[in-house]
């Protein structure tokens, strides 16, 4: 199993080949329906009765097909959608700050360094308050 915290620097896209994959077989299952539409397959295969000519079904199955592509499709990049935020996400010791990153555990600013980003350091507001309240430091006006 792959380290959460490794992917932190991969770009958060979905595999496109996937997706495309997905809709050649569609494609695929859409020409063969109009395939077996139009030279009558099965008679020319299997020796079976010859059957009519019929677009409306030819289309009517096209558009399931379509329909169903449709979906597939979107609930895949959904998935893959999650999966990219998932493996984007960085593993952080809650009591320590250190980042687990390749099966070890470095500080935020090697993480940070490591992955060519820059830091600065500052205090938020509440931070600011309670060390002044700590110190016994009012604040200035």
């Amino acid at each position: 199993m792959s380290d959460p915290g490794a992917a932190a620097t991969r770009p958060q896209r979905v595999p496109r080949a996937l997706l495309v994959g997905e809709a050649i077989g569609f494609v695929i299952i859409a020409a063969a329906i109009w395939v077996d539409e139009l030279w009558d397959l099965p008679y020319h295969l299997f020796g079976a009765p010859r059957t009519p000519f019929r677009p409306q079904e030819a289309i009517a199955e096209s558009t399931l097909v379509i329909t169903l592509c449709v979906i597939v499709m979107w609930q895949s990049y959904r998935i893959l959608r999650r999966v990219a935020d998932l493996e984007s996400m960085v593993v952080m010791c809650a009591w320590c700050r250190r980042v687990r990153h390749d099966g070890a555990w470095m500080s935020v600013e090697a993480f940070l360094a490591q992955h060519n980003a820059r830091m600065s350091h500052g205090m938020c507001p509440d931070c600011a308050a309670h060390l002044r309240a700590e110190a016994g430091v009012t604040r200035r006006q």
